[in-house]
């Protein structure tokens, strides 16, 4: 087995394994799509673009948007717990039968705005992931230190 196919796979094992999924659909560099984003929850990227090459790179830049704003801060406290979605041991089947039960034009004529509409969408996604999807609490500890940049990035703020 040759070293990089050997690599590959680790790593395509360990993205499947933690559930995490590759957001980038369309090509980086040419025809194929060599620049990637993983996310384990994928709902949290609000849009993710292929737009023009940084610099003199000769792969386009991939712009994305995190959604934020119902993401638990950090905690003060050094230790805080995270939950962590086992995709791969979900129930696909179960929730696919769940969400094919879904009165989907309810939620279309009783949400009058695309937020509520959002909202509703949302719910009824983290309602399936619950009933469907094993999860997981982990602790993470967080250690204070001091911020600082890589060098690349240093000498461009110094250009700046």
């Amino acid at each position: 087995m040759q070293c990089g196919r050997y690599v590959d796979r680790l790593f395509v094992n360990f993205m499947l394994s933690n559930g995490f999924t590759q957001c980038v659909t369309e090509p980086t560099r040419e025809n194929n799509i060599h620049d990637l984003v993983f996310a384990n929850e994928p709902i949290l990227l609000s849009s993710i673009r292929v737009s023009t090459p940084f610099s003199s790179s000769g792969h386009n830049s991939v712009d994305f948007d995190l959604c934020t704003d119902n993401m638990t801060q950090r905690s003060s406290s050094p230790t805080s717990t995270y939950k962590t979605y086992l995709w791969s041991e979900g129930d696909c089947d179960s929730m696919c039968a769940y969400l094919r039960g879904v009165k989907w034009d309810d939620l279309l004529t009783t949400n009058f705005t695309s937020d509520s509409i959002l909202s509703a969408f949302c719910d009824i996604l983290n309602e399936a992931t619950e009933l469907f999807v094993p999860s997981v609490i982990k602790s993470r500890k967080y250690k204070a230190r001091r911020t600082t940049c890589p060098k690349h990035i240093h000498k461009i703020q110094q250009w700046l």
